[in-house]
């Protein structure tokens, strides 16, 4: 279950400075209070990891889609 669990921006932020610090998968596992698989997994979105880029599709995607609607409306008038 733990690898199908969204993990959060905070702890992807946490992730960026633990792999800044040089931290072991196994020792940021235990600081989040999550499986290394996960660590593991979520370490393979990017490298270097940079919790920005994994959080990056979902974001990116509201972003331009709100980006454009403001675009649309802005030139309707």
């Amino acid at each position: 279950a733990d690898l199908l669990s969204s993990i959060p921006y905070s702890e992807r932020i946490k992730i960026e400075t633990f792999c800044e610090l040089g931290l072991a998968n196994a020792q940021m596992a235990e600081q989040l209070k999550r499986s290394p698989s996960t660590i593991s997994y979520e370490l393979s979105r990017c490298q270097p990891y940079q919790a920005e880029l994994a959080q990056g599709d979902l974001i990116n995607s509201e972003a331009t889609f709100w980006h454009f609607v403001t675009l649309q409306t802005l030139t309707t008038f």
